[in-house]
C-alpha cells in the first residue's frame, strides 16, 4: 500500500513539471542558521547538548541518530513536531520564524548545503521539502 501512495505521488510530480525538493537543494541560508543556533543555544542545548549530540533524555539532532529518526520525512513534519512539543513546558511559544530558524541550524549541523533562501516558517512549504 505505501508504495502504491509513493508512486503515485511521484506522478503527480512529474506530471505537475516540478521536481521533488530535498535539503541537500540549500532550503536554508547560512544567517538563519546562525539565528537558529542561537535560539538552540538558548532553549535546546540544556538538553539535546550543546553539539546537538542528546542527552539522557532527549534524543541526538545532528548525524546517524538524527538521520535514522528523520530520513525520508519531510522538513514540515519536523518542524510541526518541534513546534508542537518545544521546548518542554513551554511548547509553542517561540516564533514561527524561530522554530524555523532552529531546523535550519539542525539542517546545518547536519552538513546540508546553505543556499540563497530561508526556509519559510510555513508549514505547507516546509512539507514540500524532503529530509535525505
Amino acid at each position: 500500500m505505501k508504495w502504491k501512495i509513493t508512486a503515485i505521488l511521484l506522478v503527480c510530480v512529474a506530471l505537475s513539471g516540478q521536481k521533488p525538493r530535498s535539503v541537500i537543494d540549500g532550503v536554508y541560508t547560512d544567517d538563519q542558521a546562525k539565528r537558529g543556533g542561537d535560539t538552540y543555544t538558548a532553549k535546546c542545548a540544556m538538553c539535546h547538548g550543546g553539539s546537538m549530540q542528546g542527552g539522557p533524555e532527549a534524543p541526538g539532532l545532528a548525524g546517524e541518530e538524527f538521520l535514522f529518526s528523520w530520513n525520508g520525512k519531510t522538513a514540515g513534519a519536523l518542524y510541526n513536531y518541534i513546534r508542537a512539543t518545544m521546548p518542554p513546558t513551554e511548547e509553542g511559544t517561540l516564533s514561527d520564524r524561530r522554530y524555523a530558524d532552529i531546523v535550519a541550524a539542525i539542517f546545518k549541523k547536519n552538513e546540508f548545503p546553505a543556499g540563497q533562501t530561508e526556509l519559510p516558517a510555513d508549514p505547507k512549504a516546509l512539507a514540500e521539502i524532503q529530509i535525505k
